[in-house]
């Protein structure tokens, strides 16, 4: 064997070392997460944590070697989490997929593993209705200002959409410009400390931005952005006026800045209501590939 090619060998066996080190540790981390199993089990926690997944994700990049590169870590271990969902028991998501694009099923199937059953939907509506009444554990829908005359938001936390909230925001760790959707879910958001929220509010008469933004600065919270439900919506839906309003900081129904901000309007608001958020997500730049020579 030529001096050149019991090098490679020697590193191969190096390669084939770490690969079954890594191996033994990947069955590790299954056979704890068949006690989390178990531990959720009697505490019908759902199967699906995404704030706990950002977490973990957020502390991975942090500490990433120079060398290793934070979109494969991103990659690897959104197949590793994945995999410890489905681990946990069935898990489905519906995706909102038109007829004409399926950006929305790609995220989705980018996220949760193609391994994870997706059940693509031609409305929004459905998505909404397979979630609520369980036939799916989570739902990916449009953000709110992509869909501007899908009012599909306003029930959220009210009568039987009591559990629906806004959960997660896609994709986690995105590389330049590109599609987003919201996963929506029937338990509780799961804030991470760096969130994003989302506050539906119905009031008796139109409110102006300006009003809006001056009652939010005085409660102490910041609007990213806010969207009114279309004419016909407002209509057919009686006297109330639907607003959704995303806020720069995560702030719990109950809170009494919400209190505050219901104050500020003047008495225009019928209810204000926290319906969830999402962990801000991990900021990565375009991966640099060295030039051929």
């Amino acid at each position: 064997m030529a001096p050149n090619d019991k090098m490679l060998d020697s590193l191969r066996q190096e390669i084939d070392a770490i690969d079954d080190g890594i191996g033994d540790l990947l069955a590790k981390r299954v056979a704890i997460s068949e006690r989390i199993r178990v531990a959720k089990g009697r505490h019908n926690a759902p199967p699906f944590i995404p704030g706990r997944e950002a977490q973990i994700l957020r502390r991975l990049v942090a500490r990433g070697e120079a060398a290793v590169p934070p979109e494969l870590v991103v990659r690897v271990w959104r197949e590793i989490l994945s995999a410890s969902v489905r681990q946990q028991g069935l898990f489905t998501a519906a995706a909102y997929t038109p007829a004409d694009n399926s950006r929305y099923l790609d995220l989705a199937r980018d996220h949760f593993s193609t391994l994870t059953p997706l059940v693509p939907m031609a409305s929004i509506g459905a998505v909404v209705s397979a979630v609520l009444e369980r036939r799916a554990h989570v739902g990916i829908v449009p953000l709110p200002e992509d869909s501007p005359s899908e009012v599909w938001w306003r029930g959220f936390g009210v009568g039987a959409a009591r559990a629906l909230q806004v959960l997660f925001r896609l994709p986690f760790a995105p590389i330049g410009p590109g599609a987003a959707a919201l996963v929506i879910g029937c338990q509780p958001f799961e804030p991470t400390g760096e969130d994003r929220g989302y506050l539906v509010v119905e009031t008796d008469g139109e409110i102006s931005r300006t009003r809006f933004k001056a009652s939010l600065d005085a409660a102490g919270l910041q609007a990213i952005n806010l969207i009114a439900a279309p004419e016909d919506k407002k209509a057919s839906a009686g006297a109330t006026w639907p607003y959704l309003i995303e806020t720069e900081a995560w702030c719990p129904t109950g809170d009494p800045r919400l209190a505050k901000v219901f104050a500020n309007t003047g008495g225009s608001s019928i209810a204000i209501r926290s319906i969830g958020g999402y962990p801000v997500p991990l900021k990565i730049t375009a991966p640099i590939h060295p030039r051929r020579k």
